[in-house]
């Protein structure tokens, strides 16, 4: 299967913020078992931190850092 690379065109700072119940919703029920950020799974990320809203912007810090999705 070809992987597809995508850039992300939205402002994911102001998603975690704002919202970070959007942001949960976006990350870990829109996106997850679907991408990977450099190799490393949501699964994996999730393990790392341990509140949910928190988790979800330091993953938006990742994000907004690599810009480089990888969809299967």
């Amino acid at each position: 299967m070809n992987t597809k690379f995508y850039k992300l065109n939205i402002n994911l700072d102001g998603i975690a913020k704002n919202n970070g119940a959007v942001a949960e919703e976006f990350f870990f029920n829109g996106l997850k078992d679907k991408m990977e950020i450099e190799k490393l799974k949501f699964e994996t990320i999730d393990s790392i931190y341990g509140d949910v809203v928190d988790k979800a912007y330091k993953i938006m810090c990742y994000v907004k850092l690599l810009y480089s999705f990888s969809f299967n």
